[in-house]
């Protein structure tokens, strides 16, 4: 985890994330969000427009967020997994429509290619480009295995450097 200059900008903002998530367990303001409804139109858009190709980018998430929630929320964290699991069911067999995800991707570990954990930048914005100019599509990966791959690394993700940084705004 690469992490420069942690007092100005974004690192302000990273800081005050950590502490709500490790304080309050809080990482958003509802714990759940109903997305079926907006899931089932976009199949049916998809569905009613077959001669569209359609790119959904799955917004990726950094390391030590997906580490946080794994540690300190895993209902958020089982959610998530079923939210990732309900795109790749309803879209599997469409022709039309590409998933692209890349949860897990060595990009996601280095927090400088984020502005505060969720909302990336840079060279996380230019490969998500990159795949959809490739026509990558996640919905040509088996999502257990996939998922799990991501489960073994958070697993082994190392999140003490993070902590160590902002562990006096715990107290």
């Amino acid at each position: 985890m690469c992490i420069r200059d942690r007092e100005n900008g974004r690192w302000r903002l990273i800081k005050s994330r950590v502490n709500r998530i490790v304080q309050d367990g809080s990482f958003v303001n509802h714990d759940t969000t109903d997305y079926h409804e907006d899931l089932l139109k976009l199949e049916q858009l998809a569905r009613d427009n077959r001669s569209l190709e359609f790119n959904l980018v799955i917004p990726p998430y950094s390391m030590a967020y997906l580490k946080l929630m794994y540690d300190y929320h895993n209902p958020l964290f089982s959610e998530y997994r079923n939210f990732l699991s309900d795109v790749y069911e309803t879209f599997k067999d469409s022709s039309n429509v590409r998933v692209i995800f890349l949860d897990g991707n060595p990009l996601t570990k280095d927090l400088n290619n984020y502005i505060d954990m969720r909302h990336y930048i840079g060279p996380v914005t230019d490969r998500l480009i990159s795949e959809v100019k490739v026509g990558s599509n996640f919905l040509n990966e088996n999502f257990s295995h996939r998922f799990t791959s991501i489960e073994r690394e958070l697993d082994a993700y190392d999140i003490t450097p993070l902590m160590e940084l902002y562990k006096d705004s715990f107290q």
